[in-house]
């Protein structure tokens, strides 16, 4: 299901409390409203609804001004080194400078190289069924070739693996929620 993406917007009270109208706001000839949005190291996308960004805008950030709302999206694509989720507004009314700040955090939830499903599957290679899993999978040699990493004994060659040998190739994994609920124990893959 699509997430629903609000946009952001403000209002102005005056001494009593009252909200004062937008329309009036922005009509108004002593009101200077800038949104300042990032551009780099950030999973903020700016709306094409929000028009041209205005003067002084640069390859970091985004400048929009005298719009009351401001549209955005969120990347499609997670990345926890993008940390810079901040949009700032401010606005110079009737000799006040009001700022505002808003930081949004992202979090991703699932296993990293998922997309936050509920069951995932892991393949790892495997030695003999009493030994830890041999890392990378796939080893190159000095030759430039590249070999499978899983550890025969010297009797075998890495191409005779029978159906019941003490080895086997992969062992697999089912998670749920990041509890293990299935493994292929005492299964030869």
């Amino acid at each position: 299901m699509p997430q629903i993406i609000e946009s952001l917007s403000f209002t102005i009270y005056d001494n009593l409390g009252n909200a004062i109208d937008n329309d009036i706001i922005t009509r108004s000839t002593d009101c200077k409203i800038r949104w300042t949005f990032p551009l780099k190291n950030t999973l903020l996308v700016d709306s094409e609804n929000n028009g041209d960004p205005g003067v002084g805008s640069t390859e970091e950030y985004s400048y929009f001004d005298n719009i009351p709302t401001l549209m955005y999206n969120i990347a499609t694509r997670y990345d926890v080194k993008k940390q810079n989720n901040e949009i700032k507004l401010n606005v110079k009314f009737k000799g006040y400078n009001l700022t505002a700040v808003t930081n949004f955090t992202f979090t991703k939830d699932g296993d990293p190289g998922t997309n936050g499903t509920e069951f995932i599957l892991k393949i790892v290679p495997r030695t003999k069924m009493s030994d830890p899993p041999l890392y990378p999978m796939i080893t190159k040699v000095n030759d430039g070739g590249y070999y499978l990493n899983y550890g025969l004994d010297s009797t075998a060659s890495e191409t005779e693996i029978s159906a019941d040998s003490e080895y086997r190739l992969f062992n697999v994994e089912l998670y749920q929620n990041g509890d293990l609920v299935w493994n292929n124990t005492g299964i030869n893959i």
